[in-house]
């Protein structure tokens, strides 16, 4: 079975299956097609696949299970906003940035995987100056971020004070958002 044969019948079960496992087997395929494959990428990204993942991203609750999908969901979004040739679709896909945001809001305190994944697909978008210039012109965008990265570094802070078992994973959640504000030239105060 060729990648792109893979990257579609993956596509396949996630549009079919209700199922948590089946939904976590193909977006692992996923994940490898997008991850070795500019075919793969192009084709998720002409296909409106991209929306079905954000329909998916939205639709998760705050289960284990679905915090697993979400990470999973994300390193395919990484992976192609990665592609010089998908990242500019991918960032145009109604909602997934506001879906993105939204995800770093709930998981910044609850999920450091997802949080952490989230970081590394908006460094990714980051990484390309026409997407880094919408990014900064999206209204509120930089805004939400500094609420992020001062409810992290709060968290942090009173973890660290209550010596909890937590402060390192609020401290790794803390750095992420830092450094992804590092990315922003209009964020640096």
């Amino acid at each position: 079975m060729t990648l792109l044969q893979r990257n579609q019948k993956a596509l396949q079960f996630i549009l079919k299956y209700s199922l948590i496992g089946k939904i976590l087997e193909a977006l692992r395929h996923l994940i490898v097609t997008t991850r070795y494959s500019g075919k793969c990428r192009s084709s998720m990204v002409e296909s409106g696949a991209l929306l079905e993942l954000v329909k998916l991203m939205v639709s998760c609750n705050r289960s284990e299970p679905h915090k697993e999908i979400l990470q999973l969901t994300l390193e395919v979004i990484n992976n192609l906003a990665q592609d010089p040739n998908t990242a500019e679709k991918v960032i145009s896909t109604e909602y997934l940035m506001r879906a993105v945001l939204q995800l770093m809001c709930i998981y910044v305190s609850t999920g450091p995987l997802v949080f952490q994944t989230a970081c590394t697909a908006f460094h990714s978008f980051a990484a390309h100056d026409r997407i880094l210039e919408l990014l900064c012109n999206e209204d509120g965008f930089i805004e939400e971020l500094s609420c992020l990265k001062e409810k992290a570094v709060r968290n942090y802070m009173m973890a660290q004070k209550a010596k909890s078992k937590k402060a390192k994973t609020l401290f790794i959640v803390q750095e992420s958002i830092c450094s992804l504000m590092e990315c922003f030239p209009s964020s640096s105060e």
